[in-house]
């Protein structure tokens, strides 16, 4: 699982102010074993920015992998 903002919300979401508490929402994202060593090799803002130009579900947990084991984009 990775952590991002939640891309799909407008920009304007994703900080909340209650008083003096500041919430900032962001995504709990299922990846694959591919990505996870991926991110784990590459750094996570190439990672993030796969993420960000694929057009897959990226909440679907049974979304094919964006990483093969050959680093080919499906």
């Amino acid at each position: 699982m990775i952590v991002t903002p939640a891309y799909s919300l407008p920009e304007d979401f994703e900080l909340c102010s209650v008083g003096d508490l500041r919430i900032t929402y962001r995504w709990l994202v299922p990846i694959t074993e591919q990505e996870s060593v991926y991110a784990s090799e590459q750094g996570f803002a190439k990672a993030e920015e796969r993420f960000e130009k694929s057009e897959v579900d990226l909440l679907n947990a049974v979304r094919p992998s964006l990483v093969m084991f050959n680093d080919e984009v499906h």
